[in-house]
C-alpha cells in the first residue's frame, strides 16, 4: 500500500545562509532582504512623517527677523591691553544695557504691544489664576467688612492696575524671547534682532528697541552729569568764597605794605584761586550741557 500526502497553500521563504562564525558584512542582499520583508512598516512611517511635515508646514506661521547695528564708540585709556579690557568690559556693559527691563519695557509700551492680542495672550495664565485666588482667599476676612458696608468705586481700580501690569510683564517676557543682543566679533559694533510674524513689525520692534537703548544711554549720561553739576555747583560756591576772602586779604595787605614777601604769597594764593574758580566754573558750564544735550 502506498500512501502519499500533499500540503497546499504553503510557500516556501528562503533564508540568507547563517554565518559560519565570525562577524559577516551586510551584504546588499541582506538589505533587500530586511526591506522586503518590513516594506510595509517603512512605508507606512514614512508616509506619517510627511503628513506631519505637510502639516506644519501649510498650518505654522512664517517668523520674520530683523536686525539692527549700532556702533558704539567706547572713551577708554591706558595702555592697549588695558584699553582692550576696558573695551570689552565697556561692550558687555552695554549688551545688559541693552537687554534691560527699561529698554524692553519702553519698547513694548512704544509699540502699544501689551494691548496687541497676537503679540501677547490676553488671558491670564494658570499660575496667575492661582495667584489671584490665594490672594483673594487671603485678603477675604479683612474685605467681608468693606463688603457689608458697599462696594466703592475705587476698589475696582486697583485690581484693573495689578491686571495690565501683569499683561504689561507677560508682553515683556514675550519680547525678551524674541529679541537679540550680541556683539559682531571682536568690533565695537553691537547687534539688535527681533522677531515677528510680519516683516513690519519686526522691523519697527528693532528699530524701537535701538532707539529706547539710545534714550537709556542719554538718559544715564544726564543723570551722571546732573549729580556732577550739582557737586560743581557746591564746589564753586566754595571757591567763590575763597576766592573773596583771598582778595579782600590782598587788598587790605595792599593798602599799607610793609612786607613784600607776604604780598607776594597773598598774589600767589589769590591768583592761585581765581585759576580754580575760572576752572571749576567752565567744568559746571561744560556739565550742564552734557545734561541738555539730547
Amino acid at each position: 500500500m502506498t500512501s502519499s500526502t500533499i500540503f497546499s497553500g504553503v510557500s516556501p521563504i528562503s533564508l540568507p545562509p547563517a554565518a559560519t562564525g565570525g562577524n559577516s558584512p551586510l551584504t546588499l542582499r541582506d538589505m533587500l532582504f530586511f526591506i522586503r520583508m518590513r516594506w510595509l512598516w517603512i512605508a507606512a512611517t514614512t508616509f506619517a512623517f510627511l503628513v506631519l511635515a505637510g502639516s506644519y508646514v501649510l498650518t505654522a506661521e512664517p517668523t520674520f527677523v530683523a536686525n539692527t547695528q549700532l556702533v558704539i564708540v567706547p572713551q577708554v585709556s591706558g595702555s592697549e591691553a588695558q584699553r582692550a579690557f576696558a573695551e570689552d568690559a565697556f561692550i558687555e556693559g552695554q549688551l545688559e544695557i541693552a537687554k534691560s527691563s527699561d529698554v524692553v519695557g519702553g519698547t513694548v509700551t512704544a509699540l502699544g504691544l501689551d494691548t496687541d492680542p497676537d503679540f501677547v495672550d490676553q488671558t491670564p495664565s494658570l499660575q496667575d489664576r492661582a495667584k489671584s485666588w490665594l490672594m483673594g482667599a487671603s485678603s477675604e476676612p479683612d474685605t467681608a467688612s468693606q463688603e457689608a458696608a458697599g462696594p466703592g468705586p475705587r476698589d475696582a481700580q486697583p485690581q484693573q492696575q495689578i491686571e495690565d501690569g501683569r499683561i504689561h510683564d507677560r508682553a515683556v517676557a514675550t519680547l525678551l524671547n524674541m529679541m537679540g543682543v550680541r556683539r559682531i566679533g571682536s568690533s565695537t559694533i553691537i547687534e539688535i534682532s527681533a522677531a515677528a510674524s510680519t516683516p513690519q513689525q519686526a522691523v519697527d520692534i528693532a528699530d524701537t528697541l535701538a532707539r529706547q537703548y539710545i534714550q537709556k544711554n542719554i538718559a544715564m549720561k544726564a543723570n551722571a552729569s546732573r549729580q556732577y553739576s550739582e557737586w560743581l555747583t557746591r564746589f564753586v560756591s566754595e571757591q567763590q568764597r575763597g576766592l573773596a576772602e583771598a582778595a579782600s586779604a590782598l587788598a587790605s595787605f595792599t593798602s599799607t605794605p610793609r612786607d613784600q614777601f607776604k604780598l607776594a604769597e597773598l598774589q600767589s594764593a589769590t591768583d592761585a584761586r581765581r585759576t580754580l574758580y575760572e576752572n571749576t566754573l567752565n567744568q559746571l558750564t561744560e556739565a550742564k550741557q552734557r545734561i541738555t544735550y539730547p
